[in-house]
């Protein structure tokens, strides 16, 4: 019985595995997920052309193309997450799937979370830990090795939080706005960002972000 049970859970696991890696499918072969990645590798490419023959202010560089990505691939990637279905037949096959493996609705919206997290860490974390191994080879001296070092742990840190925070929002506007998701998820966004006028106070997802870019990418010059 014990063993049958402890069995049981490692398959349980391996299944949820599956319906997250299935729901980050879905998202990357939606238009916006192609679009996002295609849009992330030009961000990527530019910006790397950039710190070749620029060679000066790395760090101000790496800062942009992580807001780059941050609005363009990462955000279309959070409006898919954040869209209710679109084709009833797909949408129906995945929530079929999930059942069948055992799953609630809990588990259901659990991986569609983590399936966003995953997505949105991906096509902007690949750009970004090449934009830092092209700031790496421009290193010539120890303390700009550090500096790279360090940027490499801001890129992982930044993105990983944009990743979570994007996720978050985007599912919640899915599961709360009764088929408007995608414009709620922009209202999350969008409004405390231009409150921030008003209410200096006020905390928002970009000011957020740009503080970890302050405290990983303070040295504009290097």
């Amino acid at each position: 019985m014990a063993s049958a049970r402890a069995s049981a859970q490692p398959d349980g696991a391996r299944h949820f595995l599956e319906l997250v890696a299935f729901a980050e499918r879905r998202l990357a072969d939606a238009f916006g997920g192609r679009i996002a990645r295609f849009y992330a590798w030009g961000i990527a490419a530019s910006y790397g052309i950039a710190l070749f023959v620029a060679q000066v202010r790395t760090d101000a560089l790496l800062a942009q193309a992580l807001v780059a990505l941050s609005w363009i691939p990462a955000g279309l990637i959070a409006l898919g997450a954040a869209r209710g279905p679109s084709r009833p037949d797909d949408e129906n096959g995945f929530v079929a799937l999930a059942r069948q493996r055992g799953f609630d609705a809990r588990e259901l919206e659990l991986a569609r979370f983590l399936a966003a997290v995953a997505r949105i860490a991906r096509v902007t974390g690949y750009p970004a830990l090449a934009l830092v191994a092209v700031r790496a080879t421009l290193a010539r001296d120890v303390n700009a090795a550090i500096a790279s070092a360090q940027a490499a742990l801001g890129a992982v840190v930044y993105v990983a939080s944009l990743a979570f925070l994007l996720a978050a929002l985007a599912r919640a506007g899915a599961v709360l706005s009764a088929g408007r998701g995608r414009l709620t998820l922009v209202a999350l966004v969008l409004v405390p960002h231009l409150a921030r006028a008003l209410f200096p106070s006020m905390p928002s997802v970009p000011a957020a972000l740009g503080a970890i870019l302050e405290l990983f990418f303070e040295h504009g010059e290097r």
